[in-house]
């Protein structure tokens, strides 16, 4: 006698489709974000300095994914809505990271005097960070679609087990990010321009995507029915309200000035 063939977990059964939107909190953090993006619009213009560019991104695919929750609050077991949600997060969170990682790798060339004098541990570990941050953003991607569009339950299996080396993977670097810009701080005692800015921005930008980080190891580790995945004030709380503070926090700060010793009408080059 033949068994019947095991079913792919469905909507009900992942904790993303548990924590499908509402309009009304997507529509305002839909606008939140945009009005941030102008700021950095702005700045990316009259700069031209690569930080701001990647802060621009973000928020505007922050705007755009908020859009895309705003669609699957209409239809809340909509994959296609759902895998759209779920890449433009992905992708948008990789470009916060980034900018945090150009001011970073900008200061520790600053303290040594240029690219060409930071030694080589350092410039290796750099590489490193540089490699693992698209990577991460990669790796989740490719784990929220297989997860979602899963036809079987190893598919299943095998997307949420992605999502959670991407996390885990941005977990570690923003932790890394800290204690490296607090080592670097005490080390470099004495060297360079004031540090005491730089170590705050970093480290409380760091900190602010930390916080959305946690939260989406909790989500991901949790039962679907726990409630952290049905409660959804908490993605709200924990996601969206730590990325917005990060963008208003980024963008009320003059980081050419701090990282670059120059007004913000002075334009640069690349970095």
């Amino acid at each position: 006698m033949s068994s019947s063939p095991t079913q792919a977990p469905g909507p009900g059964q992942n904790p993303l489709y548990k924590s499908a939107p509402d309009l009304a909190p997507s529509i305002v953090f839909l606008v939140l974000f945009a009005l941030v993006s102008v700021v950095f619009a702005y700045r990316s213009i009259v700069t031209r300095r690569q930080p701001y560019y990647y802060l621009l991104a973000f928020t505007l695919l922050r705007t755009a994914s908020y859009i895309a929750r705003a669609i699957w609050s209409q239809d809340k077991g909509s994959i296609a809505d759902a895998i759209a949600s779920g890449v433009i997060s992905s992708g948008g969170f990789f470009l916060a990271a980034q900018s945090l990682f150009v001011l970073f790798t900008l200061w520790i060339e600053s303290l040594y005097g240029g690219p060409d004098n930071v030694p080589t541990l350092e410039r290796k570990c750099l590489k490193i960070v540089k490699l693992l941050l698209p990577l991460s953003s990669i790796i989740g991607i490719v784990g929220s679609v297989k997860q979602f569009n899963a036809s079987s339950p190893s598919d299943y299996d095998v997307g949420t087990a992605l999502r959670k080396a991407s996390i885990l993977g941005f977990t570690i670097i923003l932790a890394s990010l800290i204690a490296l810009t607090i080592m670097f701080a005490v080390k470099m005692k004495g060297k360079g321009h004031d540090k005491i800015p730089v170590v705050l921005i970093i480290c409380t930008g760091s900190l602010l995507l930390l916080i959305e980080m946690i939260y989406r190891l909790d989500s991901i580790w949790s039962n679907p029915g726990d409630g952290v995945n049905t409660n959804k004030w908490v993605f709200y709380v924990f996601m969206s309200v730590p990325e917005f503070l990060f963008s208003v926090f980024m963008g009320v700060l003059n980081l050419v000035k701090i990282f670059y010793g120059v007004n913000d009408n002075e334009k640069g080059g690349n970095i």
